[in-house]
């Protein structure tokens, strides 16, 4: 049997974005996978080429275990994935398959990176979760920034988005995951150690072309697999500029939050109000809505002093597009065998190597502006 990629929440928005450029580029063996076999029967009929369908449900995880094998490649896109996300992520470590998702839930990802790496190891299969906008570009600009700093002992990543006028620039699905993690601890590596930290407990200005953005602290994808691959990192900051000169408004509410949440029953009962009021899979933006938002994301590399030895920012195409094209060519690589990590649960740099890092970054379009 032929070595399968497995898009899993097909009939999302990101999913649908990874299953049209799946087939526009004519990629064969895909499997078109989620809940409802209307939608997915619909999604298929759309899509140039030929591609298959299975009905697979989160919440019904034997439909998952039925679905997949130990040499598929799996696309994970069902968000928020502290919902719907987890079942999916222990069946491919079960399975001793590769896996890829589009989280960019920090809880989620802790939870895969230390729950789930000793099964994988003993399996065989490789989890490599938030492989999308959330956070993969800003490694990428990590890199670039350390390869020019090797004494470097911290780095400063920063997600902003370039561009304006879209009406639409967020999906429903993006929407549902920040609202899912409100309550939730957040993390960052400090001193050498993975420690827990609020989100928003830090602001921060970005000196940038163009002028200085800000964002506020966040847990990432960064915390966890950039010092594996330098390990002479001592501290790795992650911010997120969507709130642009709303961010210390946005501290003051965190901490706010962080002392409701104190309260026993706060955290459950704000968990069920927002699934209540912010559903996921309600669409996102069109492409000319997207084609009006970039990916923009700066990296520092800072000594022990904070100052600063390297910059990188970098720029590419819009977020959901990005999100898209990391994931398929990604899948591609490691189904065709261009990638052969060795087990467990790791980031691109892991997954790829440098180099491989660096070549992906130039493929989807992510440029070095500084």
């Amino acid at each position: 049997m032929s070595r399968r990629i497995i898009v899993w929440g097909a009939t999302g928005y990101t999913g649908g974005l990874v299953a049209r450029q799946l087939a526009e580029q004519d990629v064969p063996d895909v499997v078109l996978a989620g809940r409802s076999g209307g939608r997915l029967d619909a999604l298929e009929a759309e899509l140039p080429g030929r591609q298959q369908v299975a009905v697979a449900d989160a919440e019904r995880p034997s439909t998952l275990r039925a679905l997949v094998g130990g040499d598929d490649v799996v696309i994970a896109t069902v968000g928020p994935f502290s919902r719907h996300g987890w079942p999916a992520a222990e069946v491919c470590a079960e399975a001793g398959c590769a896996y890829l998702d589009s989280t960019g839930e920090p809880p989620f990802i802790r939870r895969v990176a230390a729950d789930l790496a000793p099964l994988a190891a003993e399996r065989g299969a490789v989890l490599a979760p938030a492989f999308g906008y959330d956070f993969v570009p800003g490694q990428l600009a990590a890199v670039h920034a350390l390869r020019h700093a090797p004494t470097a002992t911290g780095v400063r990543v920063g997600y902003f988005t370039a561009g304006r006028g879209a009406r639409r620039w967020t999906s429903g699905g993006t929407t549902a995951s920040i609202a899912s993690i409100v309550t939730e601890p957040s993390f960052a590596w400090r001193r050498g150690r993975l420690v827990s930290e609020r989100a928003a407990a830090r602001v921060r200005n970005f000196p940038a072309s163009g002028g200085e953005l800000v964002g506020i602290s966040v847990g990432g994808a960064e915390h966890l697999f950039l010092p594996r691959s330098f390990p002479h990192l001592r501290d790795v900051d992650v911010y997120l500029g969507w709130a642009g000169r709303r961010s210390r408004l946005v501290q003051v509410g965190s901490a706010a939050t962080a002392l409701l949440t104190r309260v026993p029953g706060t955290t459950a009962a704000a968990d069920r109000v927002s699934s209540w009021l912010v559903r996921g899979s309600t669409g996102g933006p069109s492409a000319q809505d997207r084609a009006k938002v970039l990916t923009r994301v700066i990296a520092h590399a800072v000594a022990d002093d904070g100052s600063v030895l390297a910059r990188c920012e970098l720029q590419g195409p819009n977020p959901y597009d990005l999100t898209a094209a990391l994931l398929q060519l990604t899948a591609r690589r490691l189904r065709d065998g261009e990638a052969k990590p060795a087990p467990g649960v790791m980031g691109p740099a892991g997954l790829l190597g440098v180099e491989g890092f660096l070549a992906l970054g130039e493929e989807v379009g992510l440029r070095v502006v500084t």
